[in-house]
């Protein structure tokens, strides 16, 4: 549940990164973006009250999956909201793969390194979960 969450947060972290950084403010979308920080925010919320109610390790095998998985839904997310405010007409998934060769952060995970990074989340995920269940 709690990955679940993070995968969320994370797709709804590129969107309203997207709407942020197009320079178009206010008016990159015709709906109001406030509604995507509001979910940005109701969806972290929710991810801590559950992490609080879940059993301990489970959701610290969670928590670290997530950070391995983070990047590939969050810069999905950023990639697609950002081509839909350009108006690039690309497929959603061309537009899931795509890299900007404008990026200015300091290090952006290519696609390659974001899949490689989800395949890691997923396997460090069912290992643990393996482990887990078989020492109980």
């Amino acid at each position: 549940m709690i990955l679940l969450l993070i995968i969320l947060y994370a797709i709804a972290h590129g969107l309203t990164n997207a709407v942020c950084y197009s320079r178009k403010g206010s008016y990159a979308l015709t709906m109001n973006e406030h509604v995507l920080f509001g979910v940005e925010r109701d969806l972290l919320l929710l991810t801590a009250l559950g992490a609080t109610c879940y059993a301990f390790l489970p959701c610290l095998f969670e928590v670290l999956a997530g950070l391995f998985l983070f990047s590939w839904f969050h810069n999905g997310g950023y990639y697609i909201m950002r081509d839909m405010i350009a108006r690039g007409g690309r497929h959603w998934w061309d537009s899931w793969r795509y890299q900007s060769k404008t990026d200015t952060s300091k290090y952006s995970f290519d696609y390659e390194e974001r899949t490689l990074l989800l395949i890691v989340g997923l396997v460090l995920l069912v290992v643990c979960y393996a482990v887990y269940f078989c020492l109980r």
